[in-house]
């Protein structure tokens, strides 16, 4: 079901007031199944499914969450064949009609998660981009090793750019944290020095590239202008 033939209701103004989730802007009642992941209070990773309630570009409702949440945790949401990461604004509280729900906002708000451009469901202008350099949305892969270990962490690498990447990690390391990363992007492999910038527990990091030969630089300059040119 696409956004642009969807014919319910767009939730008003007026109809938010009456609801304690905090207002999210232009919104578009949207059901769709979505998957999510992340870490509970307690400190054990999770999966699961649930339904969007309704979305726009700078949030989402999604009910029917079976795992204790709070605002400030950071989720990874999977819609069709896309992945993006979500912070945790608002969580139902238990007992009311509002159990199960939790209101998100994407942590990359230049992203079209819902393919809310595409179908005419502009909301606002979107903030400028504050990253040093754009990120491209990928499918590769990698592996972490930390200094002074000896056997690396495997994971998937879902956005990268000329200054940095973010991988999909259930156990993640602490920020701070210097790494060796062995990338492969686009049907290229690359070597380089890696930081831990943000950690997100249960979903993944954020690495900043700290230092890569000329020939990897290059090699990451042509998996960037591929990913650009083609769907990878």
């Amino acid at each position: 079901m696409s956004i642009a033939n969807y014919q319910g209701n767009v939730r008003s103004n007026a109809s938010l007031a009456n609801d304690t989730r905090p207002e999210q802007g232009f919104r578009r009642v949207f059901r769709v199944p979505v998957r999510v992941w992340g870490m509970t209070g307690s400190g054990s990773p999770f999966f699961q499914h649930a339904h969007t309630v309704d979305v726009g570009l700078l949030g989402v409702c999604i009910e029917g969450m079976a795992h204790q949440l709070a605002a400030g945790d950071v989720l990874g949401l999977k819609y069709r064949d896309c992945r993006a990461r979500f912070k945790v604004i608002w969580v139902g509280q238990s007992g009311t009609p509002e159990a199960g729900k939790v209101e998100l906002c994407p942590l990359d708000k230049n992203q079209d998660f819902w393919g809310l451009q595409a179908s005419g469901a502009m909301e606002q202008s979107k903030p400028a981009d504050r990253r040093v350099q754009p990120r491209s949305v990928c499918k590769g892969s990698t592996s972490i090793r930390q200094l002074n270990t000896r056997f690396p962490l495997g994971a998937s690498v879902s956005d990268i750019s000329m200054s940095g990447c973010y991988v999909e990690l259930m156990t993640t390391l602490p920020v701070g944290t210097k790494v060796e990363l062995t990338l492969r992007v686009a049907d290229i492999t690359l070597n380089c020095a890696a930081e831990v910038r943000t950690s997100h527990p249960g979903v993944g990091l954020g690495m900043e590239f700290e230092s890569m030969s000329a020939t990897d630089r290059g090699a990451l300059k042509k998996a960037i202008a591929r990913l650009s040119s083609s769907a990878w």
